[in-house]
């Protein structure tokens, strides 16, 4: 949108905890990034997702995107994830 070329840091991961249905906005829920058993990788959402918890998102390795009117995702559903810089 500003000219920048296109940033292609989507990925799938695993979800290592299950999320509660989503609302009728797209949301981008701060995550954890590690290596699943099966090679892949595992996503964990922090437990408190509040724009005020300025820790979450500097500890955050990914954002979980959940789509609007997404079902409730269940451990081992596969999520897409939008990788962070370290």
């Amino acid at each position: 949108m500003l000219g920048l070329p296109e940033c292609n840091s989507g990925m799938k991961a695993v979800l290592a905890a299950g999320m509660k249905a989503n609302d009728g906005r797209e949301d981008y829920v701060r995550a954890t990034l590690s290596a699943a058993p099966d090679g892949g990788r595992s996503a964990t959402p922090f437990a408190k997702q509040d724009s005020s918890m300025q820790r979450t998102l500097r500890e955050a390795q990914c954002l979980i995107v959940r789509p609007a009117h997404a079902p409730e995702a269940q451990p081992g559903d596969q999520v897409d994830v939008l990788l962070l810089d370290s």
